[in-house]
């Protein structure tokens, strides 16, 4: 088979020349199917060891007994991307696959999204983990794993920022000095101790906590930069996976292959790219979007769109109520109809697109938010007194208290003070021992 699909790949590499991608060179690798659950688990090679990844690798190992998935494959953003292959793929299911991580290099190396995002993570995280089995060794799991927790529980409260550099304000000057002369000389300014406002509440931590040790710092430094790693991912799914389709449907059909290949593929794709009772298919919305947009707008347009949008800019930009009647996106609702003698039924009704301006906006607006996994935006905005002073951005999206506590009292752990969370008409305050 790896004749075969060293053939193929030089096939599909020529006709996405032809497509004008930027795709190759791609790293092949093929991988056991624990070796790409694992990979999904953690959404990169080279991650610390945690609790967290078993728990997500259960997670999904119990989906595909359930039937509920199967991993064909899985791309990692690098220079050369990386793509793992599934080792019991049958030869039409690699092939298709292969021509699918085309559409993912490219994007990778062509969305504005990953145009600055460093290309070597791999390589750093695998040495963070490294450095965590050293510090296992001097200090011994459990210290670890505690400063780990804490860590993990913010890994999403993460952003590259530019450090601000302080600047003093200009002399102002008096012209009546000479008339009333200070006694003592104005003390000089100094600059601000912490860099705040930020929203990169992690980092903070990491850099400015008065009680975590060089090693801890480390630690916390290492979830952050898998924070960073893995966030341009989840702003690009529905594109990523489209235009990855997309590209992937476009390649098979210039390609000669045999029938029953092209049958398999088919029912493959048939799977994957299937209408979703419970959720929305990213695979089957991105690549439906993505034709329209091709279709109603040309190539240029549609592909100037596809790679500088996120999901939810590319759906509150681009997608009209023509679109959404075309891709048959409808919501449904529960009506009370009643049927005598049997009394009253609940029957499903799917409604056609709003028909006013506002409720069409409310609509897309809620589709566009469906696209985004939810991150409640949380900023450091003062240190008083030793306290720490956090914001909740969107306080009209109310916070789960359990689920914030929790979250807060791991603040509290790795600042080694008071912590108070203000969320609109409420604040939390949680001290250093999590009360």
């Amino acid at each position: 088979m790896i004749a075969a699909l060293e053939a193929w790949d030089a096939q599909v590499a020529d006709a996405a020349d032809r497509m004008a991608l930027d795709a190759r060179p791609i790293d092949w690798r093929l991988v056991d199917a624990d070796r790409i659950y694992e990979l999904a688990a953690v959404g990169m090679p080279g991650v610390m060891r945690h609790w967290t990844h078993g728990r997500d690798y259960w997670i999904e190992r119990s989906r595909l007994s359930r039937g509920r998935g199967r991993l064909y494959e899985m791309i990692v953003h690098a220079e050369p991307p990386i793509a793992y292959l599934l080792e019991g793929n049958t030869l039409p299911a690699q092939k298709l696959v292969i021509a699918h991580c085309y559409g993912h290099a490219d994007l990778f190396r062509r969305h504005a999204i990953f145009r600055d995002h460093p290309t070597d993570y791999p390589v750093r995280l695998a040495a963070q983990e490294r450095r965590r089995q050293a510090y296992v060794a001097e200090y011994g799991p459990d210290a670890v794993d505690w400063v780990l927790d804490r860590a993990y529980a913010l890994d999403d409260q993460v952003a590259d920022e530019v450090p601000r550099v302080w600047q003093k304000p200009p002399e102002r000057t008096d012209p009546y000095a000479d008339l009333f002369p200070r006694s003592q000389p104005k003390p000089p300014l100094r600059p601000p101790k912490y860099a705040l406002p930020t929203r990169d509440v992690l980092g903070f931590l990491g850099r400015e906590s008065p009680v975590l040790a060089d090693w801890e710092r480390d630690l916390v430094l290492s979830v952050r930069q898998e924070g960073l790693a893995l966030a341009p991912n989840r702003h690009v799914k529905m594109i990523h996976e489209g235009w990855a389709a997309y590209v992937q449907q476009r390649l098979c059909t210039e390609l000669d292959l045999p029938d029953w290949e092209q049958l398999e593929m088919a029912r493959l794709w048939a799977g994957v790219g299937a209408v979703q009772k419970d959720h929305l298919n990213p695979y089957w919305f991105g690549w439906n979007f993505i034709r329209w947009l091709i279709d109603v707008h040309g190539w240029d347009t549609a592909i100037a769109a596809i790679l500088t949008e996120t999901d939810a800019s590319l759906v509150r930009n681009w997608l009209t109520p023509e679109a959404a009647q075309a891709l048959a996106l409808y919501q449904y609702t529960w009506e009370e109809e009643p049927v005598p003698p049997q009394g009253p039924l609940w029957v499903a009704r799917r409604a056609a697109r709003p028909t006013t301006d506002a409720a069409w906006v409310r609509w897309r607006e809620s589709l566009a938010a469906h696209l985004v996994r939810p991150v409640p935006e949380v900023w450091v905005t003062a240190v008083s007194h030793g306290t720490l002073t956090l914001t909740y951005q969107t306080p009209q999206v109310p916070l789960d208290e359990a689920w914030g506590l929790a979250t807060l009292r791991s603040v509290a752990d790795l600042w080694g003070g008071p912590v108070r969370l203000v969320a609109g008409d409420y604040t939390w305050v949680v001290d250093a021992k999590g009360d």
